[in-house]
């Protein structure tokens, strides 16, 4: 039947040039198919991106930032993709013109905004990309995931130049504060210098106050003498007016001379009065001009020095509040700091308690080491007293191994030869099922033959006993057991043990004694027979050849079972054999491995009496660990409280200088107010200078003008006296009065012009003595305010003094720190790409075409499984007449089989011939036949079944696969109706297997598993197919394909089974 049906497929070229495209159509999908897409990754730099810059560059603390073109430099560079340089409008007509998949725009704002990172706001580096999914959606997925690889190079660069500008004024910042430290330092020198001139002007405000308070006194002694010399001028100014008159008077009355010169008289006499209180007065204000003389002069020389004092207080305060700027600078770095000092102080803080933990539980696994170390030096005594007893059985092995290599060989011949005689028997087996076929054969010849014959039928009764009789001597176990006992024996006894067990397993098989047994019985029954024969009592033949036949059967059956039961003798005996065997060959590497043994065992005895003297220096050692460990656990209630209390410093000291921080602008304020106060007074200080020295040249007049009237004042005297004695002289000169009349009115109006200016200054000189005194008193008045002032200033001075100091110290020891911090390009990579990611594969999958094959392959098989029950004639009998369901069942299985078989050793070369690498090849090439045969039985067992709605399921559970199998996606990605699936398709399980034999990322394990499940299945389809095939034949539709008859599916008289009544069956 087998025969035949591929006798008609070679003698029909179309179909068998059918079966032989069924055979190759997997390559058309899956290696043809796949090659297409064997690596697309690979030529990711074949698809073309167009990139539209359209930055401009910036400027970010004095550095240029020009992200655009350093990104477009860096794309030129770059194979990833295949990138165009083009306009925005040449970009975007290529999109449209499907010339690019993606467009990469760099907006004009990119490096502004990369900029914009130090600002209160900054702005986000927008990088926007345009992409065409309808063009292709995996070019697009492609280009989004080299769009976030360019994001994250951007991010890099941008990030490296930030950290670049951070450096850089982290830089500047550490010199800034060296310059701070410096001007702090310069500050603190400055304000030690406005100190000491703030008191040396400190010391100077008594003198101050005492030289102002003498002016004060003289010009009050002043105003009093001007008063006395104005009063006296006055009356000095109405005597000359009435001297004047009698002087007219006596020049018009010369006649009355008499009486005028009584009145004269009276006259002189008030003259003389008025002069003396006159010169009173001019010597009061000699006295008064001489002592503001002296306090003009203290004041001049104390100008200067209060000149200098401001100058140096001017100087300093600048020097200070440029300390002071700085210094306010500082508190706000230093503020930043103490936060981020806070912090970790916290941090550390937290991390404590863990420590504490950890110490104790290291205190604890030192006790336990302690232990150990001494279980260990026990063990290792008795390690040294156990290798002694083993190093003396090598010893001893070693002195048994030539007779141990002797035995071992002739064993292993011994068994060779037993396996030899034991295929013998074997063949005695099939002689003797040739043999009861035959007796059948014969017996069914007797009963065909007539009553007249069957007496001629004795001599083949004989020839049959005989032949029997030769069959009972060849299955006699005697020979091999005497085979076993020549085997030789060893010292041990090992042998004597598998010569046993040889024996025993002759006498359990028990085939030859059963299959001896048959041969008697067999000849008992012959020997009937022929009884019956020589008896010619033919009668009872017909009832004795039934019996003869039934025995004859059953005699075949039980020599069946003894063959299979004599097989697996002889595989036991042949494992035997092998193993001896490799017993045989491997006696010299165990020669040497036991000479090695023993070389090592007395190493290791060294060694472990080297380990036993060191002992005592091991556990002295774990000893002062533990007391170690002890000295810290103590320490750690000392180490906890430490670090609360560094903690509790590190936020005060940041709590401080937030509060210095708030108030350094009050500070600044301040200090700006008190230079401002202190430079007005400095531009005043001339004014001051040049009003002291008028003062000074003022007083010299004065005081020279009033020595001048004191010293006249005598002669003013002399002359009002001499006046008086004149007119006394006059009264008794009277006769030479008229000669002197006239020159003495002319006398007396001179005298009376002057007198008149005199009286008409007299105002202006009280005004002016009035206002000095004025002046004076209100420059008095504002001593002790000046005076308080300045011991203000010295003391807020020193505490300047003290505070620059501690801040150039403080700005110092920030400077240094600054300083250790080493900051350099390496710095700026690390902060721009922290990271560096390392993978280590646990399989290896080298492209897209390795990733899918699993899948193609498996789908490929089912697809030519398929379409061969699609277009080979499964139904079809090819040799109906002749033929049973079995035949037909076992014809259509060996083509099945064949064509499958072919399917999946085609597809696996062809894959192997174009790239595909396999780990496994024998797990690859296993796979696809299990999976093939799977796939052939199962659609035919639905096609034979079901005929074409069979077919139908058949796609279906394809579609179904092609869903469930996770053949392209990992199972978690996909909804969860085609997971509950996935257990449940067979292509799953051959997805699995081939992977783990194309990459063996899966264990060996889950192949085991998935290939037992595969051949699981295909038993199951195989029997189901043997079934169905079973009942189609008793139901007369064997032959029949509604396949092939579907032209005739909608006649009217279509039963659905036979097309004609008188030719039930379609043949080729």
């Amino acid at each position: 039947m087998i025969k035949k049906e591929f006798q008609k497929i070679w003698a029909n070229k179309l179909l068998f040039a059918t079966v032989i495209v069924a055979m190759c159509l997997p390559i058309l999908y899956a290696s043809i198919f796949l090659k297409s897409i064997w690596d697309p990754y690979g030529r990711v730099n074949h698809l073309p991106v167009a990139v539209v810059n359209l930055d401009q560059p910036t400027t970010l603390e004095g550095n240029k930032v020009d992200v655009g073109d350093k990104l477009v430099k860096e794309l030129k560079s770059n194979d990833d993709l295949d990138w165009h340089f083009v306009s925005a409008k040449k970009a975007q007509e290529g999109l449209k013109d499907r010339k690019y998949y993606m467009i990469v725009k760099i907006p004009k704002n990119f490096s502004e905004n990369a900029a914009s990172v130090l600002d209160t706001d900054p702005e986000k580096m927008d990088l926007t990309y345009e992409t065409n999914g309808g063009l292709n959606f995996l070019g697009e997925v492609i280009s989004e995931n080299a769009m976030t690889q360019l994001k994250a190079k951007v991010s890099e660069s941008v990030t490296k130049s930030y950290a670049d500008v951070i450096i850089k004024m982290v830089k500047t910042v550490g010199d800034g504060m060296e310059q701070a430290a410096d001007g702090a330092t310069k500050l603190a020198d400055g304000s030690k210098q406005v100190a000491d001139g703030i008191a040396t002007v400190q010391g100077k405000v008594p003198e101050l106050s005492s030289g102002v308070k003498q002016l004060d006194d003289g010009g009050k002694q002043l105003a009093d003498g001007v008063k006395q010399y104005t009063d006296g001028a006055g009356q000095a100014a109405k005597g000359s007016d009435q001297l004047a008159a009698g002087l007219q008077q006596l020049n018009g009355k010369v006649p009355t001379l008499v009486g005028g010169v009584n009145q004269l008289a009276d006259g002189g006499k008030a003259l003389n009065t008025g002069v003396n209180q006159y010169t009173a007065g001019v010597k009061q204000a000699y006295l008064g001009s001489n002592q503001l003389v002296d306090g003009l002069k203290v004041l001049s020389y104390k100008v200067p020095g209060l000149v200098d004092g401001v100058n140096k207080l001017v100087g300093g305060g600048n020097q200070f509040v440029d300390g002071l700027n700085a210094y306010t600078a500082g508190v706000a770095q230093l503020k930043d700091g103490s936060a981020t000092l806070s912090k970790g102080m916290t941090d550390l803080n937290s991390k404590v308690p863990t420590l504490a933990g950890g110490i104790k539980q290291l205190a604890d696994g030192g006790q336990g080491l302690q232990t150990g170390i001494s279980d260990y030096t026990a063990g290792v005594k008795a390690a040294n007293v156990g290798n002694t007893k083993v190093t003396e059985g090598l010893n001893s092995l070693n002195a048994q191994l030539p007779t141990l290599v002797s035995s071992i060989k002739q064993l292993s011949d011994g068994s060779k030869d037993l396996a030899s005689k034991l295929n013998g028997s074997d063949a005695n087996f099939d002689k003797l099922l040739e043999y009861t076929a035959g007796v059948n054969s014969f017996i069914a010849e007797i009963q065909k033959l007539p009553v007249d014959q069957i007496a001629g039928l004795q001599p083949q009764l004989t020839a049959m006993s005989q032949g029997l009789t030769q069959l009972s001597n060849s299955l006699d176990s005697s020979q091999m057991l005497a085979s076993i006992d020549q085997l030789p024996v060893d010292e041990n006894g090992h042998i004597a043990v598998t010569k046993d067990q040889l024996k025993g397993m002759l006498a359990s098989n028990g085939n030859a004694q059963q299959a001896q047994a048959i041969i008697q019985q067999m000849q008992t029954q012959i020997a009937n027979v022929g009884t019956i024969l020589s008896q010619a009592n033919l009668s009872d033949l017909g009832p004795k050849l039934n019996q003869f036949s039934t025995a004859t059967n059953q005699v075949s059956s039980r020599i069946k079972d003894a063959k299979v039961g004599q097989q697996q003798t002889i595989a036991a005996v042949n494992q035997i054999s092998a193993g001896l065997n490799q017993l045989n060959q491997a006696t010299p590497t165990v020669t040497g491995g036991i000479s090695a043994l023993v070389k090592g065992s007395t190493e290791l005895g060294q060694g472990l009496n080297k380990l036993e003297e060191n002992s005592p220096k091991l556990t002295g050692g774990a000893a002062e660990l533990n007391d170690g460990i002890k000295q810290v656990k103590d320490n750690l209630p000392a180490l906890e409280k430490g670090s609360a209390a560094l903690t509790k410093g590190a936020k005060d000291l940041d709590s401080g200088l937030a509060t210095l921080n708030s108030k350094s602008g009050e500070l600044t304020g301040g200090a700006n107010k008190i230079v401002g106060g202190m430079k007005a007074m400095q531009s005043q200080l001339p004014t001051l200078t040049d009003g002291v020295k008028q003062l000074v040249a003022g007083g010299s007049q004065l005081n020279g003008g009033l020595n001048l009237l004191n010293a006249k004042s005598v002669d003013l005297n002399s002359g009002a006296g001499q006046l008086a004695a004149g007119l006394g002289l006059m009264q008794g000169q009277l006769p030479a009065l008229a000669s002197g009349a006239n020159q003495l009115a002319d006398g007396s109006k001179q005298l009376n012009a002057g007198m008149k200016e005199l009286t008409a200054n007299s105002a202006k000189l009280n005004s002016g003595a009035s206002q000095l005194s004025d002046g004076l008193n209100t420059l008095n008045g504002q001593i002790p305010a000046l005076a308080d002032g300045v011991n203000k200033l010295a003391d807020g001075s020193t505490q300047v003094k003290d505070g620059n100091k501690e801040l150039a110290d403080k700005l110092g020891e920030a400077s240094d720190k600054l300083t250790d911090v080493k900051l350099t390009n390496n710095t700026a990579k690390m902060i721009a790409d922290p990271t560096k990611t390392k993978q280590e594969k646990y399989s290896d999958v080298p492209n897209y075409g390795h990733a899918l094959a699993p899948y193609f392959m498996s789908v490929s098989l089912f697809v030519g499984c398929l379409v061969f029950n699609f277009v080979y004639p499964i139904r079809k009998i090819a040799d109906r007449k002749n033929s049973n369901a079995t035949q037909w069942f076992m014809s259509k299985l060996t083509i099945g089989l064949i064509t499958s078989s072919m399917m999946a050793l085609i597809i696996g070369t062809v894959m192997r011939m174009i790239g595909l690498e396999v780990a496994q090849p024998m797990n690859f090439y296993m796979t696809l036949l299990v999976t093939a045969w799977l796939f052939m039985f199962m659609i035919m067992f639905l096609a034979m079944s079901f005929d074409n709605p069979g077919r139908f399921i058949a796609v279906l559970l394809l579609v179904m696969q092609l869903g469930s199998s996770g053949g392209v996606f990992p199972m978690p990605l996909i909804s969860k109706f085609y997971n509950v699936l996935n257990p449940f398709m067979p292509m799953t399980y051959s997805i699995y297997s081939l992977r783990q034999a194309i990459s063996t990322g899966l264990g060996d394990e889950l192949y085991r598993n998935s290939m037992l499940i595969l051949v699981i299945l295909a038993i199951v389809f195989i029997i189901l197919l043997g079934i169905s095939m079973q009942i189609l034949y008793r139901k007369g539709l064997a032959g029949y394909s509604q396949l092939h008859e579907n032209q005739k599916l909608l006649d009217d008289d279509y039963t659905g089974k036979f097309a004609k009544e008188e030719d039930p069956y379609t043949l080729w």
